[in-house]
């Protein structure tokens, strides 16, 4: 599989975008996002001061936390949409979501498994560890896997912690992934559901989330 490696930084300017690897342009039944068609799935509270993010580009919208940002010009792509870290206010976290048109199996552990394997040697991540998981997680009526992991950047030996979603949506594979620094594990199982709970993966406009 080709990916390109985003890697994050041992020092982050501000404003500077630090995203999640992107999308592969290998053919495979794998990645993409969480499904979901409501926005009101969970029993949990919407994070103060939550925006409405959407790409038309994956057809995707979901409530993201403050935590993220869209850079203007930045993120969108044919098969992606990427928000970033405004990390003058917050430690680095990313979040990819991809859209893998006409592919299958991605409700399986071993494409779960496969997807992560790929995004680490994009990043050249090292001394890896799942530490959760895979376990099956049905969004609305999609199935899907979900796990967490933590590794290294080899380029600077800074650690990562991220949570990883594949499933299948419809007749695509789907795939959210949220890395962030360590210091910020403890808000990523919080903010990774609300996305989840709240992502529509046809929304008619950047507005009315469940319509």
């Amino acid at each position: 599989m080709t990916v390109t490696a985003w890697v994050l930084p041992t020092a982050v300017p501000s404003a500077t975008p630090i995203p999640p690897p992107p999308p592969t342009n290998t053919p495979h039944p794998a990645p993409v996002v969480a499904p979901n068609p409501t926005p009101h799935n969970s029993a949990g509270p919407m994070i103060y001061n939550s925006w409405v993010a959407y790409s038309p580009d994956i057809h995707v919208r979901f409530f993201a936390p403050p935590s993220l940002i869209e850079m203007p010009g930045e993120g969108h792509g044919e098969s992606y949409f990427v928000l970033y870290s405004p990390s003058d206010a917050y430690d680095f976290e990313g979040l990819a979501i991809y859209r893998f048109r006409g592919h299958r199996g991605g409700e399986t552990a071993a494409t779960w498994k496969g997807e992560l394997d790929a995004n680490l040697r994009a990043l050249k991540g090292i001394n890896y560890s799942v530490t959760f998981g895979p376990s099956p997680q049905q969004i609305g009526d999609f199935l899907g896997q979900r796990g967490q992991f933590n590794y290294e950047q080899e380029s600077n030996g800074k650690r990562v912690s991220g949570t990883l979603w594949v499933g299948q949506v419809g007749g695509d594979v789907m795939e959210i992934i949220y890395r962030c620094d360590p210091a910020r594990e403890s808000h990523l199982d919080w903010e990774m559901t609300q996305i989840m709970n709240t992502i529509d993966f046809n929304p008619t406009d950047a507005f009315a989330i469940g319509g």
